[in-house]
């Protein structure tokens, strides 16, 4: 009962500084806005707030930038920069945090690390740096190759648990309002906690590389960093250094064929199709997702509610068999 009282006051006193840190940006959206009053400066200001709320806060930011569909271009274009822009940690917890996970002083694994990160994220920032003879002994790479070590930010655990308790705490306050209760906030926060919390685990993302690039094997289009185990471990993951350009570079790029715009319940279908049907079949690249789409086009006579139902229907049917024969 006592540890349920200080859980309660600790969100309390967490939404409360949220409101504080938030309240600039509310207070001047109009402004900005509508007005279009230093709407730049705004952005930027949305952006650091973001930053500073934590991680979860980050991870949201990411995802809004990557919805051209809903916000507007500059909105998109300013929260790019979470995408390898957030707050990084220092070098000196990078050192400790490898030698804590391998139990081997970092210069031993690497013959260089640039002490700078490549790219910083929500969960955790990158360093570039070149194996050593022992690391490629260990790992059974060349010796010299140029890998990608992924070390968590320090305390990004607890965080994410914080920060998620705070939004439970809020929508179960709002859920309270009767305008409010129909939207299943709670259910909502839980589903999206889910994977949040799992990526936080940098092993468990290993075991998702390995599966990706099992999975594309036969792709020569795709391909996917690739982990050194043993270097691998829930702070850091150590793997192949793969150069490439952010997806909003190609979205963007006047000369990309598929840049088309097509209506909006075709887009919805089509999406949702790949999702089912990806999930459904394990993203095995043997399956055709184009093909699945191109049988919901056919027959005009159906609608358009008949053809998403009988998708969602076979997609289960198939999950539920694949589930039994495991």
């Amino acid at each position: 009962m006592a540890l349920q009282v200080i859980t309660e006051l600790v969100n309390m006193f967490r939404t409360m500084w949220l409101l504080i840190i938030f309240a600039p940006v509310i207070i001047t959206s109009p402004i900005a806005l509508i007005w279009d009053v230093k709407r730049s400066e705004w952005m930027e200001m949305l952006r650091k707030t973001l930053e500073s709320a934590g991680p979860a806060f980050i991870k949201w930011g990411q995802w809004a930038a990557t919805r051209h569909d809903i916000f507007p271009p500059d909105f998109c274009s300013e929260l790019e920069h979470l995408h390898c822009s957030a707050p990084a940690h220092t070098f000196w917890h990078t050192r400790k945090a490898i030698q804590g996970a391998f139990g081997v002083p970092i210069f031993e694994l690497f013959e260089s690390i640039d002490t700078q990160p490549v790219a910083s994220g929500s969960i955790g920032q990158i360093h570039k740096a070149v194996l050593s003879a022992k690391g490629a002994a260990i790992t059974g790479f060349k010796p010299g190759t140029t890998v990608a070590v992924k070390v968590r930010h320090p305390g990004v655990g607890n965080a994410v648990v914080r920060d998620f308790g705070t939004m439970m705490y809020v929508a179960r306050l709002a859920s309270k309002l009767p305008a409010l209760r129909n939207l299943r906030l709670e259910d909502t926060l839980k589903q999206f906690a889910a994977p949040l919390t799992e990526q936080v685990d940098m092993s468990r993302e290993a075991a998702n590389l390995a599966r990706f690039n099992h999975n594309f094997r036969k792709s020569r289009c795709v391909t996917f960093p690739v982990p050194l185990y043993p270097l691998v471990s829930a702070d850091v993951l150590v793997e192949s250094f793969e150069e490439g350009q952010h997806i909003t570079n190609y979205i963007n790029s006047t000369n990309n064929p598929y840049n088309n715009s097509l209506p909006g319940h075709i887009c919805a279908v089509v999406v949702t199709t790949m999702v089912l049907e990806g999930w459904s079949n394990k993203l095995d690249p043997t399956h055709s997702v184009l093909a699945q789409v191109q049988e919901m086009f056919a027959g005009e006579n159906v609608s358009w509610g008949q053809r998403i139902t009988g998708l969602v229907q076979q997609a289960m049917l198939e999950e539920e068999t694949h589930a039994a024969l495991r």
